[in-house]
């Protein structure tokens, strides 16, 4: 059966994201479920098309969301 695959993909999504949601009615917490499930089958892309990151020659950085706030910041000082 396909059980095992199933219980497979759960276990890594538990993995990677955590098993809790922090939502808290019904439909707040299927939502959340859905954007795990989108960003672990985005993570499984990368994966496929970039491989593992520890083992590439070049460096992948991902800007952090105090860089983009800090960017964004320096060009709001900037008169156009």
């Amino acid at each position: 059966g396909q059980r095992w695959q199933v219980e497979t993909v759960f276990s890594m999504i538990k993995r990677r994201l955590g098993a809790a949601l922090n939502a808290k009615t019904y439909w707040s917490q299927c939502r959340a479920l859905m954007l795990k499930v989108i960003t672990h089958n985005i993570m499984l892309i990368c994966y496929v098309l970039w491989g593992f990151l520890q083992s590439r020659t070049g460096t992948f950085i991902v800007p952090s969301v105090y860089t983009l706030n800090r960017r964004e910041h320096a060009l709001s000082r900037i008169a156009f």
